[in-house]
């Protein structure tokens, strides 16, 4: 280690990590794979660097990522299970060890399909949402923090790592070994990697969860386009591309959707932004339905809620389709009219107590608005009765048609003398006696 020796592969550290091989090191200490002696479980351990343990807010840093990292207990973040300091004077932080690829690794491989960066924005936001529970905002999300590992058959299981900036309720803070001030969490110190800072951050204001959300859509659009939208070397300029008001490049972001998803996490102003790493989780909902169509993730979120157009409330269900009604009517000779008329009346009030309005007939014509039913002619008045129908010659003659039954019965004539019931044939036709047949 810088100014310090490596510890030798095989030695045992704190009495209980074997050390085993070299992960990783830094500027602030060195990660080792290791073994616990007595659980037979594979760690990492983080060694600060002896040198960086005189330096206070290197110490709480450290201190927090251990609080951090014990405190949220979720799947989707690293979980710590020890913390101590060795004869040397250096801290040590012993850490779930993940055997995967940084989500840095495969976003330099090219732009991730939506499906798939969906699954991993979810485990992002399922972590965070964890922490934020537990009054700990992160402050320094993207994609070195978010390893992808293989898990109950998922190979995108998400693990968020390094709380060590975080920010953490006084509560936790508390727990801490050294305790006292915040140190890490005053305001007008900018803590973060640039490129992911929401702009409040960047400028050193007092930050909140929405921070955090904004970090998250930087890492989205990231992960869609293949590079990051804030891009930059300068602390300054990052701080001007992060705070200027044009718009974002989201020509690679495949869907209205998702568009519309990274909008809403980028807003400049933390109130415009998703609120809360639930209302994000709901918004991914939105995002995965399958053909959600081009709504906005703020809308997605509240379109159940959305109003029916008035005049959708005025017909709740649809009517029947009303009989037809002729308007005129052709002459009958043969038939009776005012027996006609009558069963024309009776078709026609068919509909009349008990009919429901027409519903909208522009559906598919385009042509008429509105069809009520009181815009069809009421039905003309019934005709006086017709006079009783003269006696039929013996000859061959028609009977009233049988539609003529159903009218209304005409006065009541005077009764004839009984005569025999005349036989008849097929369509009320009169079939005289044989006898008579030449007469």
């Amino acid at each position: 280690m810088s100014g310090d020796a490596q510890i030798a592969v095989g030695s045992v550290l704190a009495d209980r990590y074997r050390i085993d091989r070299v992960l990783g090191e830094g500027g602030m200490g060195v990660v080792y794979a290791a073994e616990h002696v007595l659980m037979r479980k594979e760690v990492a351990v983080k060694v600060l660097h002896a040198e960086m343990c005189a330096m206070p807010d290197v110490v709480a840093r450290f201190e927090r990522e251990a609080v951090a990292a014990a405190n949220i207990e979720h799947p989707n973040v690293a979980a710590a299970t020890d913390f101590g300091r060795l004869p040397n004077g250096a801290f040590y932080l012993a850490l779930e060890l993940l055997k995967g690829t940084s989500l840095r690794d495969e976003i330099e491989k090219g732009p991730i399909p939506l499906e798939r960066a969906l699954v991993i924005l979810r485990g992002i936001a399922n972590g965070v949402a964890a922490a934020h529970a537990k009054g700990i905002v992160h402050r320094d999300l993207k994609p070195e923090n978010v390893m992808l590992v293989e898990r109950d058959g998922m190979p995108d299981f998400v693990k968020v790592l390094d709380f060590g900036i975080a920010k953490i309720d006084a509560g936790l803070a508390e727990q801490a070994p050294s305790g006292g001030p915040n140190i890490v969490t005053r305001v007008g110190t900018v803590f973060g990697t640039p490129e992911y800072m929401a702009p409040e951050q960047a400028v050193g204001d007092k930050v909140d969860a929405r921070a955090d959300i904004f970090a998250i859509g930087v890492i989205f659009l990231e992960m869609l386009s293949g590079k990051c939208p804030f891009g930059g070397a300068v602390l300054d300029v990052l701080r001007e591309r992060i705070l200027m008001t044009a718009p974002l490049d989201l020509s690679a972001v495949p869907t209205d959707a998702a568009k519309a998803l990274i909008t809403k996490m980028l807003q400049r102003q933390p109130d415009d932004r998703v609120q809360t790493a639930a209302d994000l989780l709901t918004a991914i909902d939105a995002l995965e339905t399958p053909e959600p169509g081009p709504v906005a993730v703020a809308v997605a979120r509240s379109i159940a809620s959305i109003e029916a157009p008035p005049d959708a409330k005025t017909s709740s269900r649809p009517a029947p389709t009303p009989p037809e009604r002729p308007r005129w009517l052709v002459p009958a000779g043969i038939a009776s009219v005012g027996a006609l008329l009558l069963v024309f009346i009776a078709l026609g009030m068919s509909g009349g107590k008990d009919a429901k309005p027409a519903k909208d007939a522009t559906t598919h014509s385009g042509t008429l608005k509105h069809v009520p039913s009181a815009f069809m002619p009421p039905p003309p008045p019934p005709p006086p009765p017709p006079p009783p129908p003269p006696e039929p010659e013996p000859a061959v003659a028609a009977e009233p048609p049988p539609a003529a039954s159903s009218a209304a019965p005409a006065r009541p004539a005077p009764k004839p003398a009984p005569k025999k019931q005349r036989k008849t044939g097929p369509g009320g036709i009169y079939i005289p006696p044989p006898d008579q047949w030449f007469k």
